[in-house]
């Protein structure tokens, strides 16, 4: 059990010379927050004395079986100052400074590396921060509390060496404040990819929760390590059982990838499975094939092929010879070498054996991501493949081969937040929300859950909340509709009636076909803004675009009153029309309306179709579309709906999970 580490780490100091000991969080570089008293803890034997020495003053600390405390007091930002700890043994800690310090948590977005950012060339150079801070908690999970994190990296100071495996959107997040306010900045960067809200809530916080309360109360009597190995077990069965159904794989041979087929259906690439009419809802195993012409300058030396990403494994052969392999890793791109033994001169095949698991398969990647560099040339293969299915199947419910951290509610907040409750926190970063958008309607009760849980556990009902609203994602619509994305996004903006939280509009920095947007800047930037004005009081500062204020129906019209408005709204583009808004009557029959602005805070809305209207809607969409409505800091308004009938994920609770969930 993931548990089993904490204790051996505390029965490790039950004998009579046991050296002091700490956690990871307290150690060199690290950031202490500051202006508020803050806790410095570890463990140690039984009646050891524990002093420490920290800006010139000495401190004794309360020892309690075999743990150890202290409050230190009240301090202002500075250092790098030096920090000696005294028991049985000694330690001492160097570089630490006292500033603002900020838990970075959530899901992939949260959890997007600077490396893979759409300007990392250019921003990773510029990443020499001395007083900023990073602090790492790897993904983990458990189904009791730990004391401490299983595996980490300590505090680092912000470099271009540190900074390409760290959070995009803390760093960018981070930096702002460091340059704005002028202090030390800490990080600590808590993240797990497509996970659900409520693996992040404890026991106690899910206590009497309809859907979930139940398997939270019983979550430390199940052996997450036994669950993982059948899960193991059972999958590696499917595989194999997959592997013989498989029409193009003949007693373990790749037989389709050794000949060049003409016969097979066309298909143009890179796109989803679920974007080709004769494999939309396919699972199994799709082979792909192309054929490309190369010179004898191309097969000087060894090439290399890049299929962007693939959902969810690749078998990639050249003339019929395998180059590559991933498995089950959807996210990640496809570069392999190629041997110069392998190429020849005139024709080439080159054959992807696919296998789908969950959610839509295929060339995930962009156009421009698919091809191969010769010694010569670069080869494009977007466009016109060949395919053939090998097996058209239906996933077993609940297969994985790992736990599914997504159906198992507290076991993320065991390990990746209760390791942090004695460190002191200026706020809470949080951008998560994309594994639950198929439960919108639910994710306030949750989100809601989740914030007052951990103010409690953090002994701290002020703490800040500063988090993303989900951007646009997935196909335009024609015509309005309802709409998982934008039920969730309203379950967002709902938490923001708690107090100490504020919320920053994304709804334009999304793409269409990647729910992990590479441009993080505006996203850091933004949180940035709202933790300004919101938590350190600047007021100075117009902290976002329009919100919606009020609504009033004069004749066939809704004039729609905003605020935070600056000097006033205005268009993007400079056109009267403004883009986005949807009008309905009482039929519930929305349809776009037309809308403009008629002084510096309302918009009329109206459509000719709609002689009494009773309700208004903006932005409510998965993907909205361009938008054009902002104040003068050029923000986008943000969503929302004036009606509250019912949507797609009202009723909506559970999930199976057996197809996936998103990262």
């Amino acid at each position: 059990m993931k548990y089993i580490f904490s204790s051996l780490l505390i029965a490790s100091m039950l004998s009579a010379k046991a050296n002091i000991k700490l956690p990871s969080l307290v150690s060199s570089n690290m950031v202490l927050q500051r202006n508020v008293p803050v806790k410095v803890w570890g463990w140690c034997s039984r009646n050891e004395k524990v002093t420490i020495n920290f800006m010139g003053k000495a401190y004794n600390a309360v020892v309690k079986d075999t743990a150890w405390s202290l409050m230190l007091p009240a301090m202002k930002e500075g250092g790098p100052y030096e920090m000696k700890l005294k028991g049985n043994n000694e330690i001492v800690l160097d570089n630490i400074l006292i500033g603002e310090v900020w838990l970075c948590s959530g899901q992939s977005n949260m959890g997007f590396l600077m490396m893979n950012t759409s300007n990392a060339k250019e921003e990773m150079p510029k990443a020499d921060y001395r007083n900023i801070r990073l602090f790492t908690i790897k993904k983990d999970y458990s189904s009791r509390p730990l004391q401490e994190a299983v595996d980490v990296i300590k505090w680092e100071t912000c470099t271009p060496t540190t900074i390409p495996k760290f959070s995009a959107v803390a760093y960018f997040f981070g930096r702002k404040l460091h340059e704005d306010l002028n202090v030390p900045i800490g990080l600590v960067w808590s993240a797990y990819g497509g996970t659900t809200i409520e693996s992040w809530i404890s026991k106690e916080g899910l206590a009497g929760e309809p859907t979930f309360g139940e398997a939270a109360a019983r979550i430390e009597q199940r052996d997450l390590n036994e669950e993982e190995k059948k899960n193991n077990e059972r999958f590696d069965g499917w595989i194999r059982m997959l592997n013989k159904m498989d029409a193009g794989y003949d007693n373990g041979t790749y037989s389709w990838a050794t000949t060049l087929h003409t016969d097979w259906n066309k298909a143009k690439m890179p796109a989803s499975w679920e974007n080709v009419a004769a494999l939309k809802n396919k699972d199994g195993v799709i082979w792909f094939q192309k054929e490309i012409t190369l010179t004898a300058a191309d097969i000087a030396n060894d090439a290399k092929i890049s299929l962007g990403a693939v959902a969810d494994e690749d078998f990639t052969f050249i003339n019929g010879k395998q180059v590559g392999h991933r498995f089950d890793e959807r996210t990640k791109k496809r570069e392999y070498t190629i041997a110069r033994s392998l190429l020849k001169e005139g024709s080439n095949s080159i054959t992807v054996r696919m296998t789908n698991y969950r959610d839509d398969g295929g060339f995930m990647g962009k156009p421009d991501e698919l091809f191969v560099q010769t010694a010569a040339n670069k080869v494009p293969l977007a466009g016109e493949w060949s395919y053939r299915i090998g097996l058209d199947t239906v996933v077993p419910t609940g297969l994985a081969r790992q736990l599914n951290t997504r159906q198992v509610p507290c076991i993320l907040y065991n390990a990746m937040i209760a390791p942090t409750l004695p460190y002191t926190f200026k706020g809470v970063l949080w951008y998560q929300g994309e594994s639950n958008a198929l439960r919108g309607f639910q994710y306030r009760f949750l989100f809601k859950r989740m914030i007052e849980d951990w103010r409690k556990k953090f002994n701290n009902n002020k703490l800040p909340f500063v988090y993303v609203q989900l951007p646009n994602y997935k196909k335009i619509l024609s015509r309005p509709a309802d709409a998982e994305w934008a039920e969730t996004r309203e379950s967002q903006a709902e938490a923001l009636k708690l107090p100490y939280t504020s919320m920053a509009c994304t709804i334009e920095q999304g793409e269409a076909d990647n729910i992990h947007p590479k441009y993080k800047n505006e996203v850091g930037r933004r949180l940035a803004l709202q933790a300004e004005y919101h938590v350190y009081g600047i007021k100075d500062i117009i902290p976002s675009g329009p919100v919606y204020k009020s609504m009033k129906i004069v004749g066939d019209k809704v004039l729609i009153e905003f605020d935070v408005i600056g000097n006033g709204l205005e268009t993007k583009d400079g056109t009267k029309a403004i883009k986005g808004f949807a009008i309905a009557g009482n039929d519930k029959n929305f349809v776009w309306a037309d809308a403009e602005i008629i002084d510096k805070q309302t918009v009329a809305v109206s459509a000719g179709a709609v002689k009494q209207p009773v309700a208004v809607r903006y932005a409510w969409a998965d993907n909205p579309g361009p938008l054009n409505l902002i104040n003068n800091t050029a923000m986008p308004a943000y969503p929302f709906r004036t009606d509250k009938w019912k949507g797609k994920t009202d009723e909506v609770k559970i999930l199976d999970y057996s197809k996936g969930a998103v990262q």
